[in-house]
């Protein structure tokens, strides 16, 4: 009886947890078989197949879609990849529960998610046109990759094709290039001008890149800076591709109805001879187009003296901020003495810098880092500073000496120039009729109209004006009688063979005749020999400065020269 009673209370409980367990499936299936009618009203294109791939049911966006593709409405199988049937098979039988995939169809690009249900032995398959959305999305990839105004590629995709160049391990050229004086266009003619002249340029590259028998890619990197690879083993072919865009900048650029001619500086370096990593390629390349740089218009190949003279910068400009921080530097001063009686007149304020061993470091070294590195700024404070000060005590005690102190080009651009010229009038008390500031004929022509505006101020404050090695630049006439100036100084290699140089001696002579025409007083600089003075006193030059006289030396010096 009890064993009865047991059997029969443990198939009453089996019954009921079968049945629970059978509610259970029977609701998720009636929810599942539920959720197949939803494609109904689904907006984007759904169909139903069976096990086998066979449609079964597709909504009105399936009609919709082939409509606007100008296909048979009553073909919607036509709306599935040509490879799907074979792909449903194998992911049948790799048990994918789900699978999304693209493929075009008449012109349009279709996203495709397909969710395979074996235990109802039919698949989902919901579609949508993504056309818009892949086009906005290479248009996106394109602007990150390429250059707005060129179209041609830009900084990222050069270190992409660079990256995967040298994993690729094949011989290839990396040339830098450079528009000289681009700065000098925009500042004249203005931004859009730049602009227009970038692009022109840019359709130019492309075209002598496209000329060439090798193959040679074109990017634009950053303001008026180019790259080009040269997808060759042999290095003559950088040469080659060089002096054809050098060449090329013969033809001037035409942008509305001006035309513009151009001058290139190009570096280049050879993958793997000079670097084996993009890093090293594009920091040898970048050395080698700082060198052609200085001289403008010019080609360089990288050697290991270009990298050992970038290298060299870096102790020099620490010894520069070191120098200014401790007060290290020095003025050094060389007389400038009557062209007649020889008598000291004037004076010029040269600065000095000496290494760990008291030896003299030349401004040749120095000052070009400290150009690069914005520090030639602080430089030319400390010197209006110091020089200041001297003329003041020179002054003080009865010399009545006019100081010559050399403005930089920087320096003469910065905001804070005239600032800080009328804060060191007033701390040092100094006759400004004393003080001549001399700028170079290169710096004045930059910006002649901004330069002439920046003159008159300082004629105003009272400082007298001197052209600084006058005759190496290109100053105009029209311009040059514009200039408040006072002083034309000859620069000193014209001077440097006037017993000899026929040339130089009619370059000199067409010099001071301009110079005096023009009310100005004429200097000559760097005159060592009797030779040279003889020639320059027929000529009636005001002032003479140069070793023959005085070499430059603390200003305690300057009188017992």
């Amino acid at each position: 009886m009890i064993f009865v009673l047991i059997f029969t209370m443990v198939t009453l409980i089996a019954g009921i947890y079968v049945a629970y367990i059978t509610q259970i499936n029977l609701k998720r299936r009636a929810q599942r078989q539920a959720l197949a009618m939803f494609p109904e009203r689904n907006p984007s294109p759904v169909m139903n197949l069976n096990w086998q791939g066979q449609i079964l049911f597709a909504n009105p966006a399936c009609s919709e879609l082939l409509q606007r593709l100008n296909m048979d409405i009553n073909r919607t199988e036509e709306l599935l990849p040509a490879n799907f049937y074979r792909n449903l098979k194998r992911w049948q039988n790799d048990r994918k529960t789900l699978e999304c995939f693209e493929s075009e169809i008449k012109g349009r690009q279709l996203a495709y998610n397909l969710s395979l249900l074996p235990d109802l032995g039919s698949c989902h398959l919901y579609i949508e046109d993504i056309t818009e959305r892949k086009q906005a999305e290479e248009q996106l990839h394109y602007q990150a990759y390429h250059d707005i105004h060129t179209g041609l590629a830009n900084r990222r995709q050069f270190e992409l094709d660079l990256g995967l160049i040298i994993e690729q391990k094949l011989p290839i050229s990396v040339m830098f290039i450079a528009i000289d004086r681009f700065k000098f266009i925009t500042a004249s003619q203005g931004y859009f001008i730049g602009d227009q002249i970038i692009k022109e340029f840019g359709r130019r590259l492309v075209h002598e890149c496209e000329q060439l028998d090798f193959e040679a890619l074109s990017y634009r990197l950053d303001g008026s800076t180019f790259c080009v690879l040269v997808n060759s083993p042999k290095s003559q072919h950088a040469w080659d591709t060089s002096h054809a865009i050098q060449n090329s900048m013969d033809a001037p650029l035409q942008v509305g109805e001006h035309r513009y001619y151009l001058t290139l500086s190009m570096g280049f370096c050879h993958f793997p001879e000079n670097g084996r990593d993009a890093k090293a390629l594009i920091t040898n390349g970048n050395a080698a187009l700082n060198s052609a740089k200085l001289k403008g218009d010019n080609i360089a190949q990288y050697s290991e003296q270009h990298h050992a003279q970038e290298q060299s910068w870096l102790p020099i400009e620490e010894k520069i901020r070191k120098a200014l921080e401790w007060d290290q530097f020095e003025l050094h001063y060389q007389a400038k003495v009557d062209g007649q009686d020889h008598s000291i007149k004037g004076a010029e304020a040269l600065i000095r810098l000496k290494d760990e061993n008291g030896n003299h470091i030349s401004p040749g070294r120095f000052i070009p880092v400290a150009e690069q590195t914005g520090l030639i700024i602080k430089i030319g404070q400390w010197v209006i500073e110091k020089g200041f000060r001297q003329a003041k005590a020179w002054d003080d005690q009865g010399d009545k000496i006019k100081l010559a102190i050399n403005i930089s080009a920087r320096q003469f651009q910065d905001r804070n120039f005239l600032i800080h010229l009328q804060q060191q009038l007033s701390e040092t008390q100094v006759n400004p009729a004393l003080i001549e500031l001399e700028i170079t004929e290169s710096l004045l022509m930059d910006n002649a109209e901004q330069s002439i505006f920046i003159m008159k101020q300082l004629k105003a404050m009272g400082f007298a004006l001197a052209i600084d090695d006058f005759g190496t630049g290109y100053s105009s006439l029209a311009y040059l009688k514009r200039f408040p100036i006072d002083t034309l100084k000859v620069d000193q290699a014209f001077v440097r063979n006037l017993e000899t140089d026929k040339d130089d001696q009619n370059i000199v002579r067409a010099i001071v005749s301009l110079g005096q025409h023009l009310n100005l007083e004429i200097v000559a600089e760097g005159v060592e020999t009797s030779g040279q003075l003889s020639f320059l006193n027929t000529l009636n030059v005001n002032y003479i400065q140069g070793f023959l006289f005085s070499k430059p030396d603390v200003a305690e010096k300057l009188f017992e020269s």
